[in-house]
């Protein structure tokens, strides 16, 4: 175990929010989430060592598989299959640019309500490089692949990065530090939950920016500890994650290591990923996912969604 200083002003004093353990495999032990009495990030403290973090991760395809697999196989199952097309709706409308303007037309419901499960984009994006930082499989990156987009992604897990690469989605197996990417070569880089993992979200965004072209633009997303879903179950929260979520962004903080980073923030909006129901008994399933969406988008309105979404220009 270590104890780290606070990653976004680099000040070591801070206090206890609660203790919190490890829903996954509660015999892991008892973690404190603790707040920096300077600049307010929550952040678990002390925390596992890089080194020693992966042995808290259960099973490889924690956070790092999806479906590519069983959708290039055809093994989906009927509540798999509408999350999969709800999904390729969302990322066809606000990613591929060759979309006629009436089939734009077509899915502007159907994006308006699904984006509050898988995120949107800026307007204007254009076809071009994009780097995936925690890729999984690269379901994201083989939807934008078929759309023209040049694609790159970045994982740690190496079961996922063999399938990823299986399909020819150029996936490079380790940390975002050690991929070594040119400068200014990407137009976009998304982190869709990813900064909360890392040991220093800070030098994430950093070498984020680094490798974006001039005027490109960034993509990211984590859990909101502001949000309702937060309040209501505190420690048992199913995105307090301890240990493998170092850092509990709420939304001061995260555009805080975001404008540090040397970021312009464009957008600042909420999407909830359905963290309510996996949190009540008898109701973490696809039906109560779907059911639970209604409320979800209710609450993004309200700026109380289970998750913050940035976009940002270099």
């Amino acid at each position: 175990m270590e104890y780290v200083e606070c990653n976004l002003c680099k000040k070591n004093s801070s206090e206890v929010v609660f203790k919190a353990k490890d829903l996954v495999n509660p015999e892991a032990g008892i973690f404190d989430l603790v707040r920096c009495k300077n600049c307010g990030l929550i952040y678990t403290n002390p925390r596992p060592e890089t080194k020693e973090i992966s042995r808290y991760y259960p099973k490889e395809d924690y956070y790092s598989f999806s479906e590519l697999e069983n959708n290039k196989t055809g093994k989906l199952n009927i509540f798999e299959k509408i999350k999969s097309f709800m999904r390729e709706a969302v990322w066809d409308y606000f990613y591929n640019i060759h979309t006629s303007k009436a089939k734009k037309i077509l899915q502007y419901p159907l994006a308006q309500i699904a984006k509050h499960r898988y995120g949107s984009a800026p307007s204007g994006i254009s076809l071009g490089k994009i780097l995936d930082v925690g890729c999984g499989d690269g379901l994201f990156l083989n939807s934008l692949q078929k759309m023209g987009w040049q694609i790159y992604g970045v994982e740690i897990s190496r079961g996922a990065c063999e399938i990823a690469n299986k399909y020819h989605l150029n996936v490079f197996n380790g940390p975002l530090l050690e991929a070594g990417f040119k400068d200014n070569c990407f137009d976009v880089v998304r982190m869709w939950s990813v900064l909360e993992h890392v040991s220093d979200p800070l030098a994430y965004l950093i070498e984020a920016k680094r490798v974006l072209k001039k005027d490109g633009i960034l993509i990211a997303q984590v859990p909101n500890f502001s949000s309702l879903a937060a309040n209501i179950f505190g420690s048992n929260w199913t995105a307090v994650d301890v240990p493998r979520h170092f850092y509990h962004f709420n939304p001061q903080t995260f555009r805080a290591i975001i404008n540090k980073a040397g970021f312009k923030i464009m957008k600042f909006e909420y999407c909830s990923v359905g963290t309510i129901p996996v949190n009540i008994p008898f109701c973490n399933n696809y039906l109560c996912y779907w059911l639970s969406l209604p409320l979800d988008i209710i609450l993004d309105m309200l700026a109380a969604g289970d998750c913050i979404l940035i976009f940002a220009k270099k």
